[in-house]
């Protein structure tokens, strides 16, 4: 529970960094940070959090203090899995447009991702766009694992689960973002995905294409 401002004790940031790197590897602590202040030093918890693949939260009100302190105090102190990768497959036919969010390593037919340690309670949605190469073709199956360390007996574990795609047929104008939960999420995430390209074509001082 901190505003990660380095001013006291340890102050150097790589320091603090690599300190934590060895209660989570050495000792496997999970560190999650919660952030207050309006000075919040998001970019040094972001690092120590990445290293031990933890949560952050950033308490902004009254609201924030029940969502982490009551809503999640729980999942905090309930591990239940490390080491998470995630393993999508699919066959020819389809061939991935864009992976919101992530920086997955993609290879034929495949996309593989390292992920934040879970616990308990924790929801992750990850978004994809499929471009369909025929689609007058039925669509192969998607196939989807997630490998990992069952915090109870640290034992390695994994699970399975697969996905029929389907194309809707029809005159009628077809909106593919029909469930809300979706429609949520391609929403958000197309919102952070232009937010990230404005600031790249500022930086590259193309100020008319960042606008």
């Amino acid at each position: 529970l901190t505003d990660a401002l380095t001013n006291t004790g340890i102050v150097d940031p790589q320091a603090i960094v690599s300190n934590s790197e060895v209660f989570n590897k050495e000792y496997q602590i999970d560190i999650s940070v919660i952030g207050v202040g309006v000075d919040f030093n998001a970019d040094l918890s972001r690092q120590i959090t990445d290293n031990a693949k933890s949560s952050i939260h950033f308490i902004n009100d009254s609201e924030d203090i029940k969502k982490v302190f009551i809503d999640e105090v729980e999942s905090l102190l309930c591990p239940v899995a490390r080491d998470v990768k995630l393993l999508i497959e699919f066959d020819n036919g389809i061939e991935l447009e864009e992976f919101f969010g992530y920086n997955p390593n993609v290879g034929p037919n495949r996309i593989e991702l390292d992920l934040n340690n879970m616990n308990k309670g924790l929801t992750q949605v990850f978004l994809m766009r499929f471009t369909v190469e025929n689609p007058n073709e039925s669509l192969p199956p998607v196939f989807a694992r997630i490998d990992f360390v069952d915090a109870s007996n640290n034992q390695n574990s994994a699970l399975t689960s697969s996905s029929q795609l389907q194309l809707q047929r029809s005159k009628q104008d077809y909106n593919p973002l029909v469930n809300e939960e979706v429609k949520k999420n391609f929403a958000i995430a197309s919102i952070a995905q232009g937010i990230h390209d404005m600031a790249y074509y500022v930086e590259q001082s193309q100020i008319t294409t960042a606008k």
